[in-house]
């Protein structure tokens, strides 16, 4: 017991030191959370903050704009597949088809009217083995991708993508942002401490909890044994009842003798007092 004794008070003052250590965190990390809302309450923070939700508008105005050419492309992707075979311009096919938005930036000369031309002269010629329906609409589709079209998506699209870029290079060397990062990166550093010192504790808890389990088992089996040992001390000094009775039965025995005895001697007696009387 003394050395489970010994093991659950280390136990309670390593608990204790992790205990100390963990209020220690949870003082820095008050303290770095009180510094970001006050930095996010700065002014500066907050043109910052309207930097960041530009250029997310700009990112997501981009991603319509190419989802939209992606799919009037995507009409056209049997019949150019069919095209991309006999035709000269076979990676400029294949540079529309992957992504339409990216290759028309690169695409200065806009090679792709070329294509779209030989595609409809085909289509109309019904060369590329398509259903009427399949013909007509991809036809509708080379139409509407006219070179205004593409010119003026080409420069909307130019645009936005250069604003989104000079919003994040300002951002990106904003020492703003380098100072919120830097906050952000030791909070979230002190709350994975803290949550992991939790855990140590409550294992610590966990195993001081069992030791003191332990400990009441053993004094409860030792205070089991020291009743044994009484009661079996008191067993040995105590003459056990069949004993009484036997020695209570002999006394009577030896009584009732000494009665019989006493009974048969009268008659002896008072014989002899005959016999000197008639002498």
């Amino acid at each position: 017991l003394a050395n489970s004794y010994k093991k659950r008070d280390e136990l309670v003052a390593k608990i204790n030191e992790k205990k100390q250590e963990l209020q220690q965190i949870r003082s820095i990390r008050d303290a770095l959370e009180k510094k970001i809302n006050d930095f996010k309450n700065n002014e500066e923070f907050k043109k910052f903050n309207d930097l960041i939700q530009e250029k997310e508008d700009l990112l997501n105005y981009l991603k319509k704009m190419e989802l939209s050419i992606m799919q009037q492309f995507s009409y056209l992707e049997r019949p150019l597949r069919k095209l991309q075979r006999e035709s000269i311009h076979e990676k400029t096919i294949e540079e529309y088809l992957t992504n339409p938005a990216t290759a028309l930036l690169r695409d200065s000369q806009f090679k792709i009217l070329l294509v779209l031309n030989e595609l409809k002269l085909k289509l109309q010629k019904d060369e590329l083995d398509l259903k009427d329906r399949q013909k007509e609409k991809a036809i509708e589709v080379i139409d509407s991708l006219s070179s205004e079209f593409l010119q003026q998506f080409f420069n909307e699209y130019s645009e936005v993508k250069k604003k989104r870029l000079e919003r994040e290079h300002i951002i990106n060397n904003n020492q703003a942002l380098r100072n919120y990062n830097e906050l952000e990166y030791k909070l979230q550093h002190m709350i994975g401490k803290s949550s992991r010192l939790i855990d140590e504790i409550n294992q610590l808890e966990t195993i001081k909890m069992r030791l003191q389990y332990e400990d009441l088992e053993k004094l409860l089996v030792e205070e089991v044994n020291k009743y044994k040992k009484i009661n079996i001390l008191f067993s040995q000094e105590a003459p056990s009842p069949l004993i009484q009775k036997e020695e209570k039965a002999e006394n009577i025995n030896e009584k009732t003798e000494i009665e019989e005895n006493k009974t048969k001697s009268q008659p002896e007696q008072m014989e002899q007092k005959q016999q000197t009387a008639l002498q």
